[in-house]
Formats: structure tokens, sequence, C-alpha cells
């Protein structure tokens, strides 16, 4: 898998967490517990 399809699905996996913290408190949780491993990714 090349970079750039790498950096499209990291945004929408963060845009799918985003939607997901407003309805479900563990969403929130999986967020920060993911934010290090998403940040890691995005370089």
């Amino acid at each position: 898998m090349n970079t750039e399809t790498l950096k499209q699905k990291l945004l929408k996996l963060r845009l799918i967490i985003d939607s997901l913290k407003a309805q479900d408190p563990a969403a929130m949780k999986l967020s920060v517990e993911l934010e290090l491993l998403l940040k890691a990714a995005g370089q």
C-alpha cells in the first residue's frame, strides 16, 4: 500500500471516529487511545 492511500484511509478513519464521539462515549476513549498511532501513521 502506498503512502497516499494510507493517508486517505487515515483521514476517513478520523472522520468516522469524530462522528462517533458525539454518539458513543466509548468512541472518545478509542480516539484517545488511537491518537498516537494515528499521528505516527500520518507521518
